[in-house]
């Protein structure tokens, strides 16, 4: 008994529902995270629609994932016999209205011996139209890396390549809203044979707990913006926030495996 109410004792129900029923649904639920987490993306083929939680497994390194459920909508192997294998995927945030609350557009290296310096140097430099830029301080002598913040389109009807096709389709098969535009933070390191280039899209126009869940802003740092709506310029600069306060851990999660 606790506050003069019985406890039920397992096997007796909950609102009508078995205790043991409830308690196999969320060890369900804890094991397909569990699986999810601890699986290598492009080796074990987890299938679409599988939920990734906390980072993702690669080759040659780990991607972290902000708090939430994401869910693997597109991959796709490019080129595995050539000299630059490249695996990229899809992920999405889904709200319980049915909305994308999140995007995540993922691309890695593969295999060894395969240098992207020189890409990532150039990528990083064309720059020009971003909101926000930093270069990432380099733990290596070989590496390069950097941070770049854009609004950009967060719908992908029309692009060809395979894993963008296959995500339109598992998200239009759900009916799911797409708004216009979401804030984007990449970050892309190279380091030898090391390649990430990962996006987080967020939708700037949810209230800033369900933006980006479970996060606090390191402080009150306010950056000059280019919007006049205050509102989307508040978000922005709690992305901008988010995205420096990460870029370590990103990194270090990546090339520290």
């Amino acid at each position: 008994m606790r506050d003069g109410r019985h406890i039920n004792a397992p096997g007796t129900t909950i609102a009508g529902k078995p205790m043991i029923k409830l308690l196999l649904v969320f060890l369900t639920g804890l094991l397909m995270s569990f699986s999810a987490f601890a699986e290598s993306l492009f080796k074990d083929n987890p299938p679409i629609g599988t939920v990734m939680v906390q980072q993702i497994e690669t080759p040659h390194g780990q991607v972290m994932l902000p708090k939430g459920n994401w869910i693997l909508a597109g991959v796709k192997t490019f080129d595995a016999d050539g000299p630059y294998p490249l695996g990229k995927a899809v992920l999405a945030r889904i709200g319980q209205d049915h909305t994308l609350d999140g995007l995540i557009f993922l691309t890695v290296s593969l295999n060894d011996g395969a240098d992207y310096h020189p890409g990532t140097e150039k990528w990083c430099a064309r720059n020009s139209n971003a909101l926000f830029f930093r270069e990432i301080a380099p733990s290596a002598p070989s590496e390069t890396g950097c941070l770049v913040l854009e609004e950009l389109v967060s719908r992908f009807d029309n692009l060809t390549p395979p894993h963008f096709k296959q995500a339109s389709s598992y998200l239009a098969d759900r009916k799911i809203v797409h708004p216009d535009t979401m804030f984007f933070a990449t970050f892309q390191i190279a380091r030898d044979h090391q390649f990430l280039s990962v996006s987080y899209g967020f939708d700037f126009r949810l209230p800033p707990t369900e933006m980006l869940p479970g996060y606090a802003p390191s402080n009150d740092t306010r950056y000059d913006g280019p919007y006049s709506d205050l509102t989307r310029q508040s978000n922005f600069d709690l992305v901008v926030d988010w995205a420096q306060a990460t870029k370590t851990e990103i990194h270090r999660a990546f090339v520290n495996r």
